[in-house]
This record gives structure tokens, C-alpha cells and sequence, in this order.
């Protein structure tokens, strides 16, 4: 909806590869399909006045916060402030939804009109995305994936993406060198038996340098369903469960350096096959999640938090199952305007499973969690804490430019700390410092159905190890790890 110049621009790139594939079933004549642009402007107009209209009741509503004279006024007045901030949000994503959909099947109309045959419907009811840059976790990578948002004309959302990597940025010597492949096919529907669940499946493929286990290979193979339920009583709270199957297989990448490794801190190699060990696993995972900000991309007001319990059944040997439980909890504070602080505690420990593989591990380290350290750079282990504060506030003069994009920029000043418990045998070959102080500075920006794009820089304030750089490093982020 930002801009429909793109939207066309991605159209047409769809149009031609469906008549390559068609084997020159006919031609589309863009010319005809920009020149509904007209209506997209309109479009786009309609939507930004509402969206600045929600901006001004905001400014008018934060006025009458600061006339108030007591904490009780100030607390029952944030949340009836709340509440009807949320009705309009959700007005707004409804309209700005609708008026989407009508410009696409606009364009797609328009398109059809100069087709010369009808072959092509198929390729026109679906869109198409190609994503290239850098990731620490997967180096230069080619993203492309294709999506049908209203599968079978059910609000339903059916996506295939893939991803190829030259392998992990910002790593040390622990990852194997090895080109990333990955491919997901998922299914969405929001109304699951009914309008309170939704239920999204997804089959996955992975096959990557390991950055859990040292100098392995590891591939992944798994299919995955979780049922989310928005309870009655609490409208901020959802259950969810998580329900799949994965086999995970490693295999020895640089077998002369893990034997150099392993002499040199005078441990017996006959343990690496322990921990090479991967499994073929029944998972089971319910869990809570709390969602009380103002706004999905840029939150000042609110609070979000999860907690979650796995428990993996080894199907192929009892005694790897294991159960663990991991937790999250962010706070968004206002700050002057239009910046926000950020303040989140995340932790997670091993509930049971002596012999829980060590690929099923917490890790520290890297753009997700520690900032300023290498992947995995601050140690594994079997339990872990950590919490950051991020201060996260517009670049000066931004909002003097026109373009959309910008608005959504934060530059963030953030402290990131955190410590592993009961280190793995990775930990000790690579003295890793177990626990870890960074601080930083940072670019972040929200995109949709991307999540945040980041690039940080951070140094550690405690001693690195010896395999750590007190200078520090950059860090590049690119939405949620797919793994």
C-alpha cells in the first residue's frame, strides 16, 4: 500500500516468469496495467489520512494525560486510551487490507484484458517476492518466495519460500564453511474450527554449516502445527500448541581439526560421537503469550511475553528425550515524543533428559541474543538468562522526507547481557566466557511480512576469552531466524 509502484513492478516480474514457463502462451501490455495507477494514488491517499488521523489522537490523547492529577486518573485513563487506540488500529488494518486487495485485482483485471489467452489466471492470483543482501546467519543469500493470501478465496495463506546462503557472516573458526540451503512450505488459517483459532503448518528443509555443534553438517527435515487461541476472558492473552515431527542428522565436517581441537584441550575424541548425535523426535509444545503493545511495528506503550514448554520424545532412542522450558518478556516505555525504551528478560532451562542431545542446547552469542559477539560467541549450555534495554528513537530529520519507508527507521542505543549455565563440550573447545556485558549502537527497521531488519555494532564491557575481540563487531539481522 506504501507503494504501488513497487506492487506493479513485483506484478510484472510475475507476469514474465509465467510466460517463460508457459512456453509463450502470450504478452502482457504493462502500459495498460500502470495506467490504473490513478486509482492506487487515490488508494494510497485514503490510507495515510487514516493513518495520520490515528497519529492525531494520540497527540490529542497524550495532552489530556499530562492534565491529569492522580496516578489512578493516569492508569484508568491509559487504558480506555488502550482500548479504543486498539478498535481504530484494528479499523485501519481492515481498511488498508480491503483497499489492497481491490487495487491488486484492479491491476490484476486490467492485466487480463490484454492477455492473449486466459492460460496465465493462475500466475496473476499469486505474488512473488526475491530478497538478496547479508545475514550473520546465513552470509550472502537469495531469498524467493511466492504466496497466495486468499487461498481458495478463504482468507487463507499458503507460501512457499527459499533460501540459498554462502554460508555464516561474523563466525569464527568453530562453523563449518558450507553454502545454506533452506525451503519452508506453510499453510495459514486464521479461523480454525472457530473465530477464537488459528492454525499455521508448516514442512521444512535444512541443510547448513552447524553454528550449534562445531565443524559439523547438519540437516533438518521437520513438519510443524501450532493452534493459537485468543482466550475469552482476556483479550491480550492466547494459548497456543505446537505439535510436529523432526529427524536431525550431523555428520563431521573437518574431522583433522576436531582431533586438533580435542588433543589440545586434552579431551577423549571418542565423545565427539556424542556429540555429533542427532534423532528423529515426536515434539509437543504448549505455551502462553501476552500482547498488550500499542503497535506491532514501532511499540511505545505495552508489554509482550511468552512462556513455553517443549517436550521432545526420542523415537529412535527413549532415552534422548528431553523437556525444557523457555520464556520471554519485553516492556515498551515512552520516551519524550516519539522514541521508546525497551526493556526484556529472556531465559530458559532444561527441565529433564540427562542424555539431551547437545544440538538441542541454548546458545548466546550473535545478532539475536548478545550483540557484539560472534555467533554462539558467548558459550552453549543446557540452561541460560539474559536481558537487554534498548533506547530506540527516529534518525533527526527523517520525517521531513517523503518516503514511507524512513518513517519506520529507529536508531537504537541498547545494553545487552547474558549467561549460559552447565557449558557444552563446544563451550570448552572454543573458551567460550560463559557470560557476557555489550553495549551498542544500531539501525533497525520494521518491515511487513519481513519482521525487523537490523544492523548493530557493539563491544563487550567483560572479558571476551581468548577467542573474542574486545574491539567487538557488527551484527546483521534479517527478521526471525527461520532456524
Amino acid at each position: 500500500m506504501k507503494n504501488f509502484k513497487l506492487a506493479l513492478v513485483a506484478l510484472a516480474l510475475i507476469g514474465l516468469t509465467g510466460i517463460a514457463n508457459a512456453g509463450g502462451v502470450g504478452y502482457i501490455d504493462y502500459a495498460r496495467v500502470i495506467d490504473n495507477y490513478a486509482y492506487a494514488k487515490q488508494v494510497t491517499k485514503e490510507v495515510d489520512a487514516k493513518g495520520l488521523e490515528m497519529q492525531q489522537f494520540l497527540v490529542d490523547k497524550e495532552k489530556e494525560y499530562k492534565s491529569l492529577d492522580t496516578p489512578l486518573k493516569k492508569q484508568s485513563f491509559e487504558e480506555k486510551v488502550s482500548q479504543e487506540f486498539k478498535a481504530k488500529e484494528t479499523a485501519y488494518v481492515t481498511l488498508k487490507n480491503k483497499r489492497e486487495q481491490e487495487v491488486f485485482t484492479k491491476i490484476k483485471d486490467a492485466a487480463k484484458a490484454v492477455m492473449v489467452e486466459q492460460k496465465l489466471d493462475a500466475v496473476m492470483d499469486v505474488r512473488g517476492v526475491f530478497v538478496g543482501g547479508l545475514d550473520s546467519a546465513t552470509g550472502a543469500f537469495g531469498s524467493v518466495g511466492i504466496s497466495d493470501n486468499n487461498f481458495r478465496g478463504l482468507n487463507q495463506r499458503v507460501s512457499l519460500t527459499g533460501l540459498v546462503g554462502s554460508g555464516i557472516l561474523m563466525s569464527d573458526s568453530s562453523i563449518k564453511s558450507h553454502m545454506n540451503y533452506q525451503a519452508e512450505l506453510s499453510f495459514f488459517e486464521p479461523h480454525f474450527l472457530n473465530s477464537d483459532n488459528s492454525l499455521m503448518s508448516k514442512i521444512y528443509y535444512r541443510d547448513l554449516g552447524s553454528y550449534r555443534i562445531p565443524l559439523a553438517l547438519e540437516r533438518r527435515i521437520g513438519l510443524e502445527g501450532t493452534v493459537a487461541h485468543r482466550l475469552k476472558y482476556n483479550k491480550n492473552l492466547s494459548s497456543t500448541l505446537t505439535a510436529g515431527v523432526e529427524y536431525i542428522h550431523l555428520e563431521e565436517g573437518d574431522e583433522a581439526g576436531t582431533k586438533n581441537l580435542y588433543n589440545l584441550h586434552h579431551l577423549n575424541i571418542a565423545d565427539r560421537a556424542q556429540q555429533l548425535e542427532g534423532g528423529f523426535f515426536l515434539k509437543l509444545a504448549p505455551g502462553l503469550s501476552y500482547d498488550s503493545r500499542d503497535s506491532a511495528v514501532n511499540p511505545r506503550h505495552g508489554a509482550l511475553a511468552s512462556i513455553r514448554y517443549e517436550e521432545a520424545f526420542g523415537l529412535d532412542g527413549f532415552g534422548k528425550t528431553n523437556g525444557r522450558l523457555t520464556g520471554m518478556a519485553k516492556r515498551y516505555i515512552p520516551i519524550a515524543k516519539k522514541s521508546s525504551l525497551t526493556l526484556t528478560g529472556r531465559g530458559g532451562i532444561k527441565v529433564h533428559g540427562s542424555d539431551m542431545p547437545e544440538i538441542m542446547a541454548y546458545r548466546l552469542g550473535g545478532p539475536y541474543t548478545i550483540r557484539g559477539y560472534k555467533v554462539n560467541g558467548v558459550g552453549t549450555g543446557t540452561s541460560f538468562i539474559m536481558g537487554s534495554a534498548e533506547l530506540a528513537t527516529p534518525i533527526p530529520f527523517v520525517d521531513r522526507l517523503k518516503v514511507n519507508f524512513l518513517q519506520n527507521l529507529r536508531l537504537t542505543f541498547w545494553v545487552d547481557a547474558g549467561r549460559v549455565f552447565d557449558p557444552t563440550i563446544s563451550s570448552v573447545l572454543y573458551d567460550r566466557p560463559i557470560q557476557a556485558i555489550t553495549a551498542g549502537i544500531g539501525l533497525k527497521v520494521n518491515m511487513p511480512g519481513v519482521g525487523p531488519l537490523s544492523v548493530d555494532y557493539g563491544f563487550p564491557l567483560t572479558n571476551p576469552g581468548p577467542n573474542g575481540s574486545p574491539n567487538g563487531y557488527f551484527t546483521f539481522g534479517v527478521g526471525d531466524m527461520m532456524y
